[in-house]
């Protein structure tokens, strides 16, 4: 809404992740700078704090249990596409897309020479665009595109 402008916006664009987002998303009508600055700030403050416990218990944990934690991140992810696209088709192919891509890049000889980080935002792109072009969702507002 219009109270999220000016160094609002920019503040709230700082802590904003992708969880944040797929909340904010989920909001049904505007989303105020209140309601941006309070969605934000427990995770903001736990990913800190997880970011400090982790760096000290890293030192003291057996690396069996260090690589057993480091998988936590895909299951955060999972819980972040499955609700969307449970209610949403679109959602759920462009997810589905992006892991084939995802595949693609890891297993096809050409392909798996291109580095982790930029063979993510090719799928990203390549599966968000595609299915903008074959899904668009409409505006609620006016009905269109």
């Amino acid at each position: 809404d219009k109270s999220l402008s000016g160094i609002h916006r920019w503040l709230v664009g700082f802590g904003v992740t992708d969880e944040i987002f797929v909340m904010a998303m989920g909001n049904i009508g505007k989303v105020s700078r209140q309601y941006m600055y309070g969605l934000i700030a427990l995770p903001v403050a736990g990913w800190s704090l997880g970011t400090l416990i982790g760096a000290a218990a890293g030192k003291i944990l057996p690396e069996i249990v260090i690589s057993a934690l480091s998988i936590a991140i895909y299951g955060m992810f999972l819980a972040i596409i499955i609700p969307p696209a449970k209610k949403n088709k679109g959602i759920a192919m462009a997810a589905i897309f992006a892991a084939l891509l995802s595949c693609c890049f890891k297993w096809l000889p050409i392909l798996n020479k291109v580095s982790g980080g930029f063979s993510i935002i090719i799928c990203t792109v390549l599966s968000a665009g595609i299915m903008a072009a074959l899904m668009p969702v409409k505006n609620e507002e006016d009905g269109q595109c």
